[in-house]
């Protein structure tokens, strides 16, 4: 979570460029994926190419595709799911479509892991919240959300606000670290179709 420009997305493109096997949301088109069509997607499902040990990285742009994109994560096994951009898909303080609760609830049987982006922690849903066991957060100055963010970073939230760019605070484990992510020009190179 932090505000734009920040460094969310460079974070999430480095911590996700080794990852094989990973469905993704991204309006913004900046993660390193193959954007395709829900028809052109499901023909890959169809083929089974999403079955367990195989790579791929396939992401969609649209909203509406993103319930049957989740499920496709669940159901694979061993992959991401990741959502970039939450606050375009869910109202601030809501709680999770049924869909998408189903991955956070149950998706660790199936090994899915889950990573969501959003500017704010209210733009991500109280339920998915619940289950975080990482929080990564850039700077913030909303008073609500630093004090939800004072749960997972203790006193150390006061730093929140004072966060340079590519600045973060990482709370995992009841450990915490604060470090300056690297940025590299080529983090950006997309998977051509």
């Amino acid at each position: 979570m932090g505000r734009t420009g920040f460094g969310k997305s460079i974070w999430t493109r480095s911590f996700m460029r080794n990852k094989k096997r990973v469905f993704a949301f991204d309006p913004l088109q900046d993660f390193n994926a193959r954007y395709l069509p829900l028809d052109k997607i499901l023909k890959l499902d169809d083929q089974n190419a999403f079955i367990a040990g195989e790579k791929y990285r396939v992401a969609t742009t649209d909203p509406d595709d993103l319930e049957v994109i989740a499920a496709l994560a669940l159901l694979s096994g061993d992959t991401w799911l990741m959502i970039e951009e939450a606050g375009f898909l869910f109202p601030p303080g809501s709680r999770a479509p049924d869909w998408m609760r189903e991955g956070a609830f149950i998706g660790r049987h199936q090994k899915l892991n889950i990573l969501i982006t959003a500017q704010r922690p209210t733009s991500i849903p109280v339920d998915l919240r619940s289950q975080a066991s990482r929080v990564i957060c850039f700077g913030q100055r909303e008073q609500r959300d630093m004090q939800w963010l004072g749960e997972y970073f203790g006193d150390r939230y006061k730093e929140i606000t004072l966060l340079d760019r590519l600045e973060c605070l990482d709370s995992e484990e009841n450990s915490t670290s604060c470090y300056k992510i690297p940025w590299d020009r080529d983090d950006k190179n997309k998977i051509i179709e």
